[in-house]
């Protein structure tokens, strides 16, 4: 028998990227309406225009910073650069057309400084920055797949303000496939997220098939890693961790 739905997939009709009922602008304007609360106190009622200003990059990382500060190893990315982004998200959307509002989503691009070999990065005390590695621009096909990848983790930093995905105080920690170590359980979710929806992007994008055969088998060890994680993982996880965790082995599993 199945299980019942979580409140994410109750109230947002799915996870981002993974379920096409999923509705992006009724988590948007939760989250909207989360943000307005903690920037006020809960001491107002936020119009529509306060709604969308608390969705804008910079006001979120405002918001965001009353309960921590972590400077960004980050600077503008150049006018040529920033074109190339808006070519990558193009890209993806020309690929898989439901995905077209999600890489709609307001998002500050940014150059990542001294940043060794990391390709690109996001985190949860950045709402919607997304910093690109000088690697990430080695081709448009690299460009579009670094740019899905931060952007699955923004959709899923969305979700996790209206709802956490593992219990807090959890210490459990593991190591992904990359070799990256102590990653909390909602980590692993991120990273078996982003495969799944890298390797959609991967079997619909216009590349020359050898690149495309190859990418996908680099993918599917990964996604294998990441799954062989999840069993362990669950020990932490809430309901709407959980959930998702089933709707990525269902992925997984439909390939």
């Amino acid at each position: 028998m199945a299980s019942a739905a979580s409140f994410i997939q109750r109230e947002f009709g799915g996870f981002p990227f993974l379920d096409e009922p999923f509705t992006p602008g009724r988590l948007l304007t939760a989250v909207a309406c989360v943000r307005a609360s903690r920037r006020s106190g809960g001491e107002s009622t936020p119009g529509p225009d306060e709604l969308r200003e608390v969705l804008t990059p910079l006001t979120a990382l405002d918001i965001r910073r009353l309960d921590m500060h972590l400077d960004m190893p980050a600077g503008p990315l150049s006018p040529e650069r920033l074109t190339a982004v808006d070519g990558a998200l193009a890209t993806i959307a020309a690929a898989v057309p439901a995905w077209a509002p999600l890489v709609r989503l307001p998002i500050r691009f940014l150059q990542l400084r001294d940043g060794g070999r990391a390709i690109g990065a996001s985190c949860y005390a950045w709402p919607q920055h997304v910093l690109l590695g000088d690697d990430a621009f080695a081709s448009p096909a690299e460009l579009a797949e670094q740019v899905l990848h931060e952007v699955s983790h923004n959709w899923l930093y969305l979700v996790e303000e209206i709802k956490t995905l593992q219990h807090r105080g959890c210490d459990h920690t593991l190591t992904l496939p990359s070799g990256t170590s102590e990653r909390e359980p909602d980590e692993i979710l991120g990273a078996a997220h982003v495969v799944v929806n890298v390797r959609r992007l991967w079997q619909r994008m216009d590349v020359p098939e050898e690149q495309r055969t190859q990418r996908l088998a680099d993918l599917a060890s990964y996604l294998d890693g990441c799954l062989a994680l999840m069993d362990e993982a669950r020990v932490c996880l809430t309901d709407d961790g959980q959930a998702l965790a089933d709707r990525l082995l269902q992925e997984a599993v439909a390939a």
